[in-house]
């Protein structure tokens, strides 16, 4: 991150690059703008590709992603309980649960679509197995 000091009034600040107006009035008063570059972003793109390599390889199956998917959504569950009740929680750890819920649910994607099949007849699959099991009415 690059980030220039400048000075608005008397004071310094570490912000962006300063800007002032030509005109009497204005010439009193500085007005600051904020740009922050970051240098970093193909590093943390490629962080997160070694990580989607790391998820497919600790979830081989179907089953496995499912199961860990259904263990992650009732721990949000209870954590939205604990948040109702107004007990103590980390608003973090649930953002995390809700991204890595993300990540096995696209791993899950990435596979039905290699092995040829349409995003209807999988939701159609699901439905169906959720029907089976009591779970869902038709």
């Amino acid at each position: 991150m690059i980030a220039a000091t400048h000075t608005v009034g008397s004071r310094s600040f570490l912000r962006g690059p300063q800007v002032r107006a030509t005109g009497p009035q204005q010439a009193q008063r500085a007005r600051t703008v904020s740009r922050i570059v970051c240098e970093d972003a193909p590093e943390k793109k490629s962080a997160a590709k070694a990580k989607a390599a790391t998820l497919r390889t600790e979830f081989p199956t179907a089953e496995a992603v499912q199961g860990e998917v259904d263990r992650l959504r009732s721990e949000m569950f209870t954590m939205r309980i604990k948040f109702a009740k107004r007990e103590e929680y980390q608003p973090a750890q649930y953002k995390a649960l809700r991204k890595r819920v993300a990540q096995l649910l696209t791993i899950q994607r990435e596979r039905t679509l290699e092995q040829g099949v349409t995003r209807r007849e999988a939701r159609a699959l699901e439905r169906r197995t959720l029907v089976e099991a009591g779970l869902r009415q038709f």
